[in-house]
């Protein structure tokens, strides 16, 4: 909303039922009862006053303080009353509105208007009554309203409110389900569009907004570029001298291949030097992180606990690709982050699902990144069969800036891991095959050799 409710505006908020709407109406006037010094009223139809306080208690509000020290009232009444006292200037309604000095009011909700009457005339009455109401005494207000999934349709209630916000709760695969809020339209002013994710926890609701990408035109990148180091020799040298500042690249392998270590590398070797990373966590939890680290002979424990890079995980069982991404933007907003390690990206792939949505979240992300010239290095997890020139989603390839291929790859009797740059935009670099190993001491990369063959699927499944 680019800031908030215009103050005075009636705000129209639909869902169907368990999809949030009293509690952002709770949430609107309960801060503005404790934080904005702003009286709050509350007219339900469905809950009484102290069913609504206790589930307000579950979310850390304490609306009973609020309604003692006159900040707030919960007035239940029926509505065919409420109608009632709308035309009469000495109601409750009236009085309660002058008595406290109302500045914030939400009616819950005016679905029920429908059970006093059928008739499209007498409803636009009705409809007509509040909305006068409400502008006499410039309330800023919520209304919520039940939908029930019908395509299309546009209520009363939607063309007299300035603003109109719709909550959804839908199923993202067969076992989850995940809560979203849309601005459907705000009168005379700008707003952010596209769905936004949301949650409701302690605290109360939080919004993930949408990314939007800007997707800049590409500069050209000129001799003086700097480089950052990746922190292991041979991939500095096939990179000519590291990764280009504020650049993206993409490790993509198959499973084994050592994607994590490799980002791992990147991001002590910035520690190191005084520049402090972001590790994105998807799969593996920071305990075992950390022993993976130090069987490499990296102490990412420790760095973590001196604050050189912070730690953030998630599990891709109830991953949300807006709510990790309005975190990882808080904190680069927050921290002077220089280099940043999302593993894997695969798994904000799959938690997508939609091809378009997921490619304007990768530009939007590399952008966040690239903007503030933040190095960023994503992992991918390819299919064993997968050639060494494709990473899986054209998408990827097509955004990042660099792709950093990895592959199991047998050479007589033994197997061994090979890396390749498939692509570093504004940079020279190694165009051959080199072989590398992970040991107690980090990765190391050897020299390039010849006359290797791909390892068989069969054997990646061992």
């Amino acid at each position: 909303l680019h800031g908030g409710i215009p103050q005075g505006f009636t705000v129209l908020v639909q869902g169907e039922p368990g999809t949030g709407k009293t509690t952002l109406g709770l949430q609107f006037v309960y801060h503005g009862a404790t934080v904005e010094d702003q009286a709050g009223l509350v007219v339900t139809f469905e809950q009484p006053p102290e069913r609504m306080c206790r589930d307000a208690a579950n979310l850390g509000w304490d609306l009973r303080r609020a309604m003692e020290e006159g900040k707030l009232r919960i007035m239940a009444t029926s509505p065919q009353a409420f109608v009632q006292q709308l035309k009469e200037a000495g109601s409750p309604f009236h009085r309660a509105i002058m008595e406290m000095g109302v500045q914030r009011l939400v009616i819950d909700s005016v679905s029920h208007f429908s059970r006093i009457t059928q008739d499209p005339v007498q409803l636009r009455e009705i409809v007509d009554l509040l909305i006068n109401a409400l502008r006499r005494y410039e309330l800023t207000t919520i209304l919520t309203s039940e939908v029930y999934g019908v395509p299309g349709a546009v209520t009363l209630e939607e063309y007299a409110a300035d603003a109109v916000i719709r909550l959804s709760y839908e199923p993202v695969d067969e076992l989850s389900r995940r809560r979203f809020l849309e601005v459907v339209k705000v009168r005379g002013h700008p707003f952010m569009t596209g769905k936004h994710g949301m949650s409701i926890g302690e605290g109360g609701i939080k919004v993930y907004p949408a990314p939007h990408p800007a997707r800049p035109k590409r500069v050209e990148v000129g001799p003086e570029v700097r480089k950052v180091t990746t922190g292991i020799e041979g991939l500095d040298i096939m990179l000519g001298g590291g990764l280009i500042e504020g650049f993206s690249a993409l490790i993509a392998g198959t499973p084994g291949t050592g994607r994590t270590a490799f980002g791992i590398h990147f991001l002590a070797e910035g520690a190191k030097n005084g520049e402090m990373g972001l590790l994105v966590s998807l799969e593996e939890t920071p305990d075992k992180a950390f022993k993976c680290a130090k069987s490499i002979g990296i102490d990412l424990e420790g760095f973590v606990k001196e604050g050189k890079i912070i730690f953030i995980h998630r599990s891709p069982v109830v991953l949300d690709p807006l709510e990790i991404f309005d975190t990882i933007r808080r904190i680069v907003e927050k921290h002077p982050i220089r280099r940043v390690l999302i593993d894997p990206l695969t798994d904000i792939k799959t938690s997508i699902r939609d091809v378009a949505q997921f490619r304007d979240y990768l530009y939007a992300l590399v952008d966040l990144f690239s903007s503030r010239g933040i190095t960023s290095i994503f992992t991918a997890e390819v299919p064993p069969d997968t050639p060494e020139t494709e990473v899986g989603d054209p998408n990827m390839a097509a955004i990042v800036d660099t792709i950093i291929s990895l592959r199991f790859r047998r050479v007589e009797d033994q197997i061994r891991r090979t890396i390749c740059l498939v692509k570093v935009r504004g940079s020279a670099h190694d165009t051959g095959v080199r072989w590398f190993k992970i040991t107690d001491e980090g990765v190391q990369v050897a020299a390039a050799f010849i006359g290797v063959q791909e390892v068989p699927k069969v054997v990646l499944d061992l």
